[in-house]
């Protein structure tokens, strides 16, 4: 591909100014705080209560310009894990080398800067051309009532085609975790554990998103609730991550949260190849998930 057609293709939007690193949308009941790091949903909050959804840790608004190398990108990703909503492409998992190109912890997507293409009152617009695949990606982010849309749109600017990884990263916050949480996968209740007061744990598993795609979280104890919609075609499994307090690093028992995680694939890679995922030479992948949440349900 000569940098003549890579001009064509890639227009280069001019960006919008942005303070902090940072954007608000709004609705009537929900506030939303997205950042241009990763294009990451940065919290999610009732715009009544002040009550946060996501997790967000307690150094998620530190600065890291100062921080010191690690040898890997997954220790880099955990020591400064803010929490939120992440898209992870062009692959999830440990850092790893793919046909000669270096492949970051979770993704080269969650750890650049995005292009601020549109911004209004409840939605904006985010861009970046990724480097180590030929994608280009547009994620925009609307807010009606307590319903936060995620629109993605992954375009190969290159004339072959591009095998990938797609994962979502949501991180639901303390209000969802009890002991008397219940999370419905696909109308089918999950066997979770979550700790009761002053008890640690954590976990990780896999499980089918059915035919729905649907989520659906409950904690009849806070009445907080979050129903979480994707293309189950498209994203066949969702990964279940859950911490809660444990006490080693990273998390010095200051962290409890989970997260339901659609998939492109199961957690580890099969192969040589990025994922299973394929976008054909000069074409793209579109979908959209959705976020419910509320108090009271």
């Amino acid at each position: 591909m000569t940098g003549e057609t890579f001009r064509t293709r890639q227009a280069a939007p001019r960006a919008l100014p942005v303070a902090d690193g940072r954007l608000t949308i709004r609705s009537s009941s929900t506030r939303a705080e997205i950042g241009v790091a990763g294009a990451a949903v940065r919290s999610l909050t009732d715009a009544a209560t002040e009550t946060e959804y996501l997790l967000r840790t307690p150094w998620a608004d530190e600065d890291w310009s100062d921080d010191h190398p690690s040898p890997s990108t997954s220790e880099t990703w955990h020591r400064r894990y803010p929490g939120g909503w992440h898209t992870l492409l062009p692959h999830a998992g440990e850092d790893r080398a793919v046909g000669g190109v270096s492949h970051p912890f979770h993704g080269e997507a969650a750890w650049r800067r995005w292009r601020v293409e549109a911004v209004d009152e409840s939605s904006c617009t985010l861009g970046v051309l990724l480097r180590t695949v030929p994608l280009s990606v547009t994620r925009t982010f609307a807010l009606d009532g307590g319903t936060l849309t995620v629109q993605q749109t992954v375009t190969n600017v290159s004339r072959s085609p591009v095998g990938i990884t797609w994962t979502e990263h949501p991180v639901l916050g303390e209000i969802f975790v009890s002991s008397a949480t219940t999370v419905d996968l696909d109308g089918r209740r999950l066997d979770l554990v979550f700790p009761d007061d002053g008890s640690t744990g954590a976990g990780f598993r896999t499980e089918p998103s059915g035919s729905t795609g649907s989520a659906v979280v409950r904690n009849p104890e806070t009445g907080a609730f979050a129903i979480l919609d994707w293309d189950s075609d498209l994203f066949p499994f969702a990964h279940i991550w859950q911490e809660h307090g444990t006490e080693h690093y990273p998390w010095w028992g200051a962290v409890s949260g989970f997260a339901i995680e659609p998939a492109t694939r199961e957690y580890w890679p099969a192969g040589d190849a990025l994922g299973p995922l394929i976008v054909a030479a000069d074409a793209e992948v579109s979908t959209r998930f959705t976020l419910q949440v509320g108090l009271g349900g």
